[in-house]
């Protein structure tokens, strides 16, 4: 149904990101200013990873499961969620276009970009990426 949202027309949305171990965050970013004062409130230069995401969006899913794999292997990091439906303007201060988009960050500073053709490439970045964070 034309103007209805994929959510409410039974599209399948991200998969729960599950329980994390312990040390792991997890926080979905709804505005701008909440995603300054998590990457300001990031202890120590730890690896911050912003996932652009939507519900709809199907490409999504490999990206979530991937991140799901690296917390339940206790990989360090801070994981923030932007759900385009809902933060568009946090898209715009990222310069995402397209979804999906994994952006890793250090110290407030975008490190790393990926889009969802780079699925494979998440999981090995990440790890070396939290690996040399202090």
């Amino acid at each position: 149904r034309a103007g209805t949202p994929a959510c409410a027309r039974g599209v399948p949305t991200d998969p729960p990101m599950g329980s994390k171990p312990s040390g792991m965050t997890n926080m979905d970013i709804t505005s701008p200013l909440g995603l300054q004062r998590q990457l300001d409130a990031a202890p120590g230069g730890r690896l911050v990873v912003v996932y652009c995401h939507a519900a709809w969006c199907r490409p999504c899913k490999p990206v979530a499961r991937a991140l799901q794999a690296l917390q339940a292997e206790g990989v360090p990091f801070t994981l923030l969620r932007v759900d385009a439906d809902r933060a568009a303007p946090v898209l715009s201060m990222l310069g995402v276009m397209q979804l999906p988009v994994v952006v890793a960050m250090l110290r407030g500073r975008e490190v790393s970009r990926f889009d969802g053709r780079a699925v494979g490439a998440i999981p090995g970045a990440v790890r070396q990426l939290a690996a040399g964070a202090p």
